[in-house]
């Protein structure tokens, strides 16, 4: 998606080998060409499709920028809450904080950011973990005997291996104990936590529930009709007040409120104002391009100066921003491959270039993964073969018999063996596909002698090729 959008399927599919071969063949076929980030109509798009009631509804949103509209796309996820869960990808370095998590925490989701140098495995199979697994959902706070504001007010679902962190913003007589209840795979659940009423050093965490209170108040549409007037401008004005109030309170900046700095001299400033040109952050990846999606118009020209001042609009008017970087000459437009060209000589590194990966990982990883049918199996072809080391000859030599579902259980054996034998060390990108080839292979029928599993692990012993 960009300006505009183009479907892969008009409805959801069943994940099968049809299925996947296709959106494979589309992936491939994919090039950024579709013009600058509006995520609303495409988000809308999903959400309004006809939603399954036997199957939760789960969109992946990967994004490596900003929009306008965050607050519009924050509440259009909101909105849709009770069918759609929405998880997310930050890519880059200029992916919106706000835009990432404020979309998942508003469907119920998660975030995950992927800088630049880092693989983007681990972090995408622990997201796909949480996005397949049950999570604790409806998950509510009450305050036992206490005047209490629950921080969010509205609980995000936990998925397996994280933490629910809430906090209570007394108002009045303090709580003796607070009542959590949760529904899980097996039924609701209820815990009760004592709350010991000494008083806790320091602002640290009075603050960090301020400002949890504060972005929940900017985020929430739906807090505004539940708790506000029954007039619109008068619940804005209500939500307003609240976050200015917290805000002061607590020295945190907002959408109502920021810092102005003041400086005192002694002795008083005498002459005219100068203007010092400072410098400006670019985010790595993006090599100053980027600007253009956020609404600033024109082609980009360079100046003569030194420093490199950029200038968007016309050549011969136009405000510069320093970016202290080699260009083409004066006046000459900047092309994305000579802005590249430029950063890669001054700087010595790939402004464009895509993520790092471990030197010690296995090189053929990948290639294994990527020959996994939708089902879990493998297929026994020599692309496996050399993949493990072995003749195909010799594997063939090995089986029982010739039918095609002993020839892939003999395939999906020894692809789990050997990813847990020569790649243990990057068990959390290839563990899901693991479970799910052993999930095919106990459906199999088992060896006279040995299971599948003995039978791989056999051949493997025997020593190479």
């Amino acid at each position: 998606f960009g300006t505009t959008y183009q479907p892969l399927f008009t409805e959801s599919r069943p994940y099968d080998q049809a299925s996947l071969d296709a959106a494979t063949r589309y992936v491939e076929r994919l090039e950024a060409n579709l013009g600058g980030t509006e995520l609303e109509p495409v988000l809308r798009f999903v959400l309004s499709q006809p939603a399954r009631p036997d199957l939760p509804r789960q969109v992946v949103v990967l994004t490596d920028g900003a929009v306008t509209n965050t607050d519009t796309v924050i509440a259009l996820a909101a909105r849709h809450r009770q069918t759609s869960r929405v998880f997310t990808f930050g890519i880059g370095s200029a992916a919106s904080q706000h835009l990432v998590r404020g979309l998942a925490r508003a469907g119920g989701g998660a975030a995950e950011f992927i800088h630049p140098g880092e693989r983007i495995e681990t972090r995408v199979m622990r997201q796909f973990a949480r996005l397949l697994a049950p999570a604790m959902t409806d998950v509510r706070i009450e305050w036992i005997g206490g005047d209490v504001t629950t921080a969010p007010e509205e609980l995000a679902p936990v998925f397996a291996g994280q933490r629910l962190l809430a906090y209570g913003l007394v108002t009045g007589t303090m709580p003796s104990a607070a009542r959590l209840t949760a529904s899980l795979i097996d039924g609701v659940q209820t815990w009760d936590i004592r709350i010991d009423d000494a008083p806790v050093a320091g602002t640290i965490a009075l603050t960090l529930a301020a400002r949890t209170r504060i972005r929940e108040l900017e985020e929430s549409p739906e807090w505004t009709a539940l708790h506000g007037s029954r007039q619109r401008g008068r619940k804005h004005a209500s939500v307003r007040q609240q976050i200015i109030a917290l805000a002061i309170r607590h020295g945190l900046m907002s959408r109502e409120t920021s810092f102005v700095a003041v400086e005192r001299r002694a002795t008083p400033v005498i002459g005219e104002v100068q203007l010092r040109r400072v410098p400006v952050m670019l985010a790595h990846g993006w090599a100053g391009t980027s600007l253009r999606d956020f609404g600033i118009p024109g082609p980009m020209y360079v100046s003569s100066s030194r420093p490199l001042a950029v200038h968007w609009g016309d050549a011969a008017d136009a405000s510069a921003m320093d970016v202290g970087a080699s260009v083409p000459s004066a006046g000459q437009s900047i092309t994305r491959r000579s802005t590249e060209k430029s950063f890669k000589s001054r700087w010595g590194l790939s402004a464009l270039s895509g993520f790092g990966r471990s030197a010690r990982r296995p090189a053929v990883l990948d290639e294994l993964v990527a020959l996994q049918d939708a089902d879990g199996s493998w297929a026994l072809t020599s692309a496996l073969a050399r993949i493990v080391d072995r003749e195909l000859s010799v594997l063939e030599a090995r089986l029982p018999d010739t039918a095609d579902e002993t020839r892939r259980a003999s395939a999906t054996a020894l692809a789990i063996v050997w990813l847990e034998v020569h790649a243990s060390a990057w068990q959390d990108e290839w563990q899901l596909l693991r479970d799910k080839a052993r999930r095919w292979l106990s459906d199999r029928p088992a060896l006279e002698r040995a299971d599948w599993l003995d039978f791989a692990r056999d051949i493997l012993a025997a020593g190479s090729r």
